[in-house]
């Protein structure tokens, strides 16, 4: 009853795409969110899904994290068989709007987020091609849509340093490393905002994972949009927003040349002291 209540995936990713980067549903209105709340209400394992923290109960009832059209992403484990966790895309979110364009489900007993788009990755290692580290699944799973290798880190890329440790993103990275270090290169791809404060935040926040990776083994550069070759496009979501949409954005660049090198001072020198000292 509850699967009824949903379709296939999201509007304008092709469903094989969708299936083999994740398991794709989308929840067509709030009705559809009550709906399946109901029907999870009903479930023997209702008290599983409180513990995972994809529904919640309190003064309101039983509910779900979700609302509106929203498209509920579950993320993989490398094998693209066993389901990670979920994410929740809002699709009617604007910038104006005041609740976030994520909804992650919660994790329980430290349990760590692992990055989106795990098969993705694991094809990019196996084959020794390049990988993109984008800033949400939708993004992943565009570039899968037109012809690269993604994942998202479910939040803007970036770290506190080279040496960080406690940071989420970081810590999600780590158990991946082996696969991101057979890779031909890593290129951290920050959302292309327009607005030029935002985009230099971006910039430093992937310039300094970039740092990270390095010394961590990966080879890894930072590479905007531009150099990728879809200046016009904020994110690889939008590519494949365009291209499947009859749009020809700039194919991909197909050298590192023009990937955007880290700024020398977030570069770890050899004995693993900060470049700049």
């Amino acid at each position: 009853a509850a699967l009824a209540a949903l379709r296939s995936q999201p509007k304008g990713i092709p469903e094989a795409v969708a299936r083999r980067m994740a398991l794709c549903l989308v929840l067509r209105d709030r009705p559809a969110c009550l709906e399946l709340a109901a029907a999870l209400e009903r479930d023997p394992w209702r008290d599983l899904f409180l513990e995972a923290g994809l529904a919640k109960q309190d003064e309101r009832g039983f509910r779900l994290s979700w609302w509106d059209r929203t498209a509920l992403l579950v993320c993989l484990d490398r094998t693209g068989t066993r389901p990670l966790y979920i994410v929740g895309r809002r699709l009617e979110w604007t910038p104006e709007d005041r609740m976030p364009k994520y909804v992650a489900q919660g994790m329980a007993r430290g349990a760590r987020r692992a990055p989106f788009g795990l098969p993705s990755l694991r094809a990019a290692a196996e084959a020794g091609e390049d990988v993109l580290v984008v800033e949400g699944p939708v993004d992943a799973v565009g570039a899968e849509a037109v012809g690269l290798h993604g994942i998202a880190t479910i939040g803007r890329p970036g770290a506190a340093g080279y040496a960080d440790t406690h940071g989420a993103i970081v810590q999600a990275m780590e158990p991946v490393l082996d696969s991101l270090r057979a890779c031909r290169l890593v290129r951290v791809v920050p959302d292309n905002d327009g607005a030029h404060e935002k985009d230099e935040v971006g910039r430093t926040m992937a310039a300094r994972l970039v740092a990270w990776l390095r010394d961590r083994g990966c080879r890894a550069e930072v590479a905007t949009m531009a150099a990728l070759g879809f200046p016009d496009c904020k994110d690889l979501g939008e590519v494949a927003e365009r291209r499947l949409s009859g749009g020809t954005p700039a194919g991909p660049t197909e050298s590192v040349e023009g990937a955007e090198r880290a700024p020398a001072m977030a570069e770890p020198a050899a004995s693993g002291a900060p470049a700049d000292g």
